[in-house]
Protein backbone atom coordinates (compact mmCIF):
# COMPACT_ATOMS: atom_id res chain seq x y z
CA UNK A 1 0.00 0.00 0.00
CA UNK A 2 1.46 3.33 -0.49
CA UNK A 3 0.10 6.67 -0.08
CA UNK A 4 1.75 9.43 -0.88
CA UNK A 5 0.80 13.46 -1.13
CA UNK A 6 1.05 14.87 -4.83
CA UNK A 7 2.41 18.75 -3.87
CA UNK A 8 3.50 20.75 -0.74
CA UNK A 9 -0.49 21.26 0.27
CA UNK A 10 -0.83 17.69 1.68
CA UNK A 11 -4.65 18.31 0.44
CA UNK A 12 -4.88 15.72 -2.26
CA UNK A 13 -2.88 12.03 -1.93
CA UNK A 14 -2.19 9.30 -4.86
CA UNK A 15 -3.16 5.91 -3.47
CA UNK A 16 -2.06 2.74 -5.16
CA UNK A 17 -2.01 -1.20 -3.94
CA UNK A 18 -4.52 -0.46 -0.90
CA UNK A 19 -6.53 -3.50 -1.98
CA UNK A 20 -5.09 -7.04 -1.71
CA UNK A 21 -5.51 -8.36 -4.75
CA UNK A 22 -7.01 -11.70 -3.50
CA UNK A 23 -10.20 -9.48 -2.69
CA UNK A 24 -9.91 -7.07 -5.30
CA UNK A 25 -9.51 -10.60 -8.39
CA UNK A 26 -12.51 -11.44 -6.37
CA UNK A 27 -14.55 -8.60 -6.87
CA UNK A 28 -13.61 -8.19 -10.40
CA UNK A 29 -14.91 -11.92 -10.68
CA UNK A 30 -18.43 -10.48 -10.04
CA UNK A 31 -20.82 -10.26 -13.27
CA UNK A 32 -21.86 -6.54 -11.87
CA UNK A 33 -24.90 -6.74 -14.34
CA UNK A 34 -26.64 -8.53 -11.68
CA UNK A 35 -25.79 -6.89 -8.72
CA UNK A 36 -28.66 -5.15 -7.15
CA UNK A 37 -28.05 -1.57 -7.27
CA UNK A 38 -29.77 2.16 -6.71
CA UNK A 39 -29.81 4.58 -9.70
CA UNK A 40 -28.23 7.89 -8.08
CA UNK A 41 -31.11 10.39 -7.01
CA UNK A 42 -29.78 12.99 -9.77
CA UNK A 43 -30.79 13.48 -13.13
CA UNK A 44 -27.53 14.50 -14.21
CA UNK A 45 -25.98 10.46 -12.63
CA UNK A 46 -28.50 8.76 -14.64
CA UNK A 47 -25.68 6.86 -15.98
CA UNK A 48 -24.74 5.92 -12.91
CA UNK A 49 -25.46 2.58 -10.42
CA UNK A 50 -24.74 2.85 -6.79
CA UNK A 51 -24.36 -1.12 -6.31
CA UNK A 52 -25.64 -3.03 -3.11
CA UNK A 53 -23.16 -5.83 -2.40
CA UNK A 54 -25.11 -9.19 -1.31
CA UNK A 55 -23.88 -10.39 2.40
CA UNK A 56 -21.26 -12.55 2.35
CA UNK A 57 -20.14 -11.28 -1.29
CA UNK A 58 -16.47 -10.49 -2.65
CA UNK A 59 -17.59 -6.43 -2.75
CA UNK A 60 -19.13 -6.72 1.09
CA UNK A 61 -15.62 -8.29 2.23
CA UNK A 62 -14.04 -5.05 0.39
CA UNK A 63 -16.09 -2.87 2.32
CA UNK A 64 -15.14 -5.04 5.67
CA UNK A 65 -11.60 -4.63 4.68
CA UNK A 66 -12.03 -0.72 4.16
CA UNK A 67 -13.33 -0.28 7.11
CA UNK A 68 -10.09 -1.67 8.98
CA UNK A 69 -8.03 0.83 7.38
CA UNK A 70 -9.01 3.99 9.66
CA UNK A 71 -5.49 3.95 11.54
CA UNK A 72 -3.57 2.96 8.58
CA UNK A 73 -4.89 6.18 6.69
CA UNK A 74 -4.66 8.54 10.18
CA UNK A 75 -0.99 7.46 9.90
CA UNK A 76 -0.52 8.24 6.58
CA UNK A 77 -2.95 11.58 6.20
CA UNK A 78 -1.78 12.91 9.48
CA UNK A 79 -5.08 13.47 11.35
CA UNK A 80 -7.18 11.10 12.90
CA UNK A 81 -9.66 8.97 10.74
CA UNK A 82 -12.40 7.42 13.17
CA UNK A 83 -14.87 5.56 10.32
CA UNK A 84 -14.87 5.08 7.08
CA UNK A 85 -18.18 4.18 5.15
CA UNK A 86 -18.25 3.40 1.21
CA UNK A 87 -20.59 2.53 -1.41
CA UNK A 88 -19.60 0.80 -5.18
CA UNK A 89 -19.89 3.35 -8.23
CA UNK A 90 -20.76 2.04 -11.57
CA UNK A 91 -20.30 4.58 -14.30
CA UNK A 92 -21.46 3.52 -17.88
CA UNK A 93 -22.57 5.25 -21.21
CA UNK A 94 -22.77 8.61 -21.23
CA UNK A 95 -21.98 9.28 -17.77
CA UNK A 96 -20.03 12.62 -17.19
CA UNK A 97 -19.43 14.29 -13.94
CA UNK A 98 -17.75 18.36 -14.70
CA UNK A 99 -15.68 20.06 -12.62
CA UNK A 100 -17.20 20.92 -8.97
CA UNK A 101 -16.56 20.75 -5.64
CA UNK A 102 -18.20 18.85 -2.72
CA UNK A 103 -20.54 20.07 0.02
CA UNK A 104 -19.00 20.61 3.02
CA UNK A 105 -20.45 17.80 4.46
CA UNK A 106 -17.86 15.82 3.23
CA UNK A 107 -14.74 16.16 4.78
CA UNK A 108 -12.78 13.76 3.17
CA UNK A 109 -13.26 11.12 0.70
CA UNK A 110 -11.04 8.37 -0.78
CA UNK A 111 -11.94 6.52 -4.02
CA UNK A 112 -10.28 3.66 -5.18
CA UNK A 113 -10.59 2.58 -8.89
CA UNK A 114 -11.24 -1.40 -9.26
CA UNK A 115 -10.83 -1.63 -12.99
CA UNK A 116 -9.09 0.16 -16.05
CA UNK A 117 -11.03 2.42 -17.78
CA UNK A 118 -8.08 4.83 -19.60
CA UNK A 119 -8.46 8.24 -19.70
CA UNK A 120 -11.49 8.57 -17.19
CA UNK A 121 -9.59 9.24 -14.12
CA UNK A 122 -10.47 12.20 -12.16
CA UNK A 123 -8.97 15.36 -12.87
CA UNK A 124 -8.31 18.18 -9.66
CA UNK A 125 -7.16 21.52 -11.06
CA UNK A 126 -5.80 24.59 -9.21
CA UNK A 127 -8.25 27.43 -8.90
CA UNK A 128 -7.81 30.89 -6.92
CA UNK A 129 -9.98 30.99 -3.86
CA UNK A 130 -11.76 34.64 -5.87
CA UNK A 131 -12.97 32.33 -8.33
CA UNK A 132 -15.22 30.67 -6.05
CA UNK A 133 -18.62 31.35 -5.04
CA UNK A 134 -20.49 30.87 -1.27
CA UNK A 135 -24.09 30.89 -1.52
CA UNK A 136 -26.56 29.86 1.48
CA UNK A 137 -27.10 26.25 0.45
CA UNK A 138 -26.15 22.82 1.17
CA UNK A 139 -23.94 22.87 -1.96
CA UNK A 140 -22.16 26.15 -0.49
CA UNK A 141 -19.05 26.43 -3.10
CA UNK A 142 -19.40 27.36 -6.24
CA UNK A 143 -17.29 27.65 -8.92
CA UNK A 144 -17.54 30.33 -11.66
CA UNK A 145 -14.14 30.76 -13.83
CA UNK A 146 -14.09 29.00 -16.99
CA UNK A 147 -15.05 25.55 -17.91
CA UNK A 148 -13.02 23.91 -18.07
CA UNK A 149 -10.51 25.58 -16.17
CA UNK A 150 -7.81 26.02 -17.27
CA UNK A 151 -4.61 25.05 -14.98
CA UNK A 152 -4.77 21.24 -13.99
CA UNK A 153 -3.43 20.35 -10.95
CA UNK A 154 -3.58 16.35 -11.22
CA UNK A 155 -4.73 13.82 -12.93
CA UNK A 156 -5.58 10.01 -11.49
CA UNK A 157 -5.08 7.30 -13.93
CA UNK A 158 -8.19 5.10 -13.71
CA UNK A 159 -6.05 1.83 -13.22
CA UNK A 160 -6.87 -1.10 -11.08
CA UNK A 161 -6.57 -0.58 -7.60
CA UNK A 162 -5.31 3.09 -8.24
CA UNK A 163 -7.26 5.96 -6.51
CA UNK A 164 -7.35 9.16 -4.40
CA UNK A 165 -7.51 11.03 -0.99
CA UNK A 166 -8.90 14.26 -0.83
CA UNK A 167 -9.07 16.59 2.07
CA UNK A 168 -12.35 18.41 1.20
CA UNK A 169 -12.66 22.85 0.59
CA UNK A 170 -13.64 25.32 -0.75
CA UNK A 171 -10.67 25.50 -3.43
CA UNK A 172 -10.82 21.70 -3.99
CA UNK A 173 -12.37 21.76 -7.37
CA UNK A 174 -12.69 18.13 -9.36
CA UNK A 175 -14.22 16.07 -11.98
CA UNK A 176 -14.38 13.83 -14.83
CA UNK A 177 -13.29 15.58 -18.23
CA UNK A 178 -15.35 14.15 -21.72
CA UNK A 179 -18.28 11.43 -21.37
CA UNK A 180 -18.17 7.40 -21.34
CA UNK A 181 -18.85 6.01 -24.74
CA UNK A 182 -20.86 2.68 -25.28
CA UNK A 183 -17.82 0.03 -24.39
CA UNK A 184 -16.33 2.45 -21.47
CA UNK A 185 -17.60 1.85 -17.49
CA UNK A 186 -16.09 2.50 -14.17
CA UNK A 187 -15.95 0.81 -11.37
CA UNK A 188 -14.97 2.35 -8.33
CA UNK A 189 -15.30 2.09 -4.66
CA UNK A 190 -15.85 5.67 -3.16
CA UNK A 191 -15.37 5.86 0.92
CA UNK A 192 -16.20 8.57 3.20
CA UNK A 193 -13.58 9.18 5.81
CA UNK A 194 -14.52 10.73 9.04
Amino acid sequence: MHITTIDDKKDLFEVRDLIPIDILEAVNKIDLDQVPYDKMGWLEFASRKALQPLDGSAMAELQNYIKTLHSVLSDSLGFKVHSIESTFWLDSHNFTFPAHIDNPGIESAMQIYLNDCPNTGTTFYQVEPEEIEDKDDSQKWYYKGDVPPQTIRHQFAFEKNNGYIMINHRTQLHGMDGKLNASQRRFSLYCWLN
